[in-house]
């Protein structure tokens, strides 16, 4: 397939004001006809009429204006041209977003002309809410199209305790309607997912799985996709215990759990949710430090006791109270208590 080499060089200039106004300017030189940037390096690996074609310069600008409780007003240009073509492109979006009462409402128009392929135009509006008291958000929007038709979409999405979600109806005058429907739920061993989309003349679903296996001297534990370095926590025989590194990850039943990413060289602080733990258990030291060499597998290990609890209502001879804070001991001289508000002891035996 042969290859290309180029150089490019860019000037980047961005500034805020106390007024709230905010500028941005790139420029990019791309100095030899042979470079090529991400999206070119790609159309390369399926040729196509346009696929020789590479960027020679581009040039963006955006202002960006607050306007206080009203919202927000934006303006984006941009220019491009192409080695060894007359190509021209250029792009202007103007847009304004503002909230009332907690909706989110936007719209732009964007009109780009392309010397020799003409020109296109384009108005969307956008509304975006909460709905209810849930974690979920409704988004709508209208686009008007260069040649006068009108999409439509409407989707709803957001998320439940580990599982995500997102549904889209798409209305396309041109294309015919289509829509969407993926699920994604982050199980402790893996995360999983599953979608269907639906369209003119077309069915399609699909599943996913992704994880991890780590094989260690105690046995073989399920995780998340890992990072370079990572950690293993261990709570042993203890199930259930979170991990505050790793949200919605817990202790499997042999008490281990995969911290997916640690920083190396550096002091890590791994700290154990207790939340949902049985109330017979308990952990005196929730949080450590490790710090892992680059690519390790990094042991955090915590040490659970169990102990039935009792509440006593404990009082001396004469009837009164004991004094607030006083410690409980049991007959080896061990702190099993502390006398709280009315006389009350938590005990715990084991």
């Amino acid at each position: 397939a042969g290859s290309e080499k180029g150089q490019s060089v860019s000037v980047r200039y961005g500034k805020a004001f106390e007024t709230g106004t905010s500028v941005r300017f790139a420029g990019y030189r791309y100095s030899t006809e042979g470079y090529r940037d991400f999206s070119e390096a790609v159309s390369l690996q399926q040729p196509n009429d346009y696929a020789n074609i590479s960027k020679r310069s581009k040039v963006e600008a955006s202002v960006n204006q607050a306007l206080d409780s009203y919202g927000s007003l934006y303006l984006n240009v941009s220019q491009q041209n192409y080695w060894g073509s007359s190509r021209v492109d250029k792009q202007m979006q103007l847009g304004f977003n503002t909230q009332v009462k907690g909706v989110t409402y936007g719209v732009y128009a964007s009109k780009t002309l392309t010397d020799n392929y003409g020109q296109s135009n384009q108005v969307v509006f956008t509304v975006s809410m909460p709905l209810g008291q849930t974690r979920s958000t409704g988004t709508f929007s209208v686009t008007r199209n260069n040649d006068g038709s009108l999409d439509q979409r409407a989707g709803i999405s957001g998320r439940n305790g580990e599982m995500t979600y997102n549904v889209d109806a798409n209305r396309v005058e041109n294309t015919g309607n289509n829509g969407s429907a993926l699920i994604g739920y982050r199980a402790p061993f893996a995360q999983l997912g599953a979608g269907v989309s639906v369209g003119q003349g077309y069915k399609q679903a699909s599943i996913s799985a992704s994880g991890s296996v780590l094989a260690h001297s105690e046995g073989i534990e399920f995780g998340q996709t890992l990072g370079e370095t990572v950690a293993l926590v261990e709570v042993k025989d203890t199930p259930n215990v979170g991990v505050q590194n790793a949200p919605g990850i817990l202790t499997n039943k042999q008490g281990y759990a995969l911290v997916p990413y640690v920083t190396p060289y550096r002091k890590n602080r791994v700290t154990v949710d207790t939340s949902e733990l049985d109330t017979n258990v308990d952990i005196a030291e929730g949080v450590t430090n490790v710090v892992p060499r680059r690519g390790a597998v990094v042991k955090a290990k915590f040490a659970a006791s169990r102990s039935e609890k009792v509440v006593l209502n404990v009082r001396m001879q004469d009837g009164s109270l004991l004094p607030f804070g006083t410690t409980v001991e049991d007959d080896k001289g061990t702190s099993v208590g502390v006398v709280g508000q009315g006389g009350q002891v938590l005990l715990s035996a084991g």
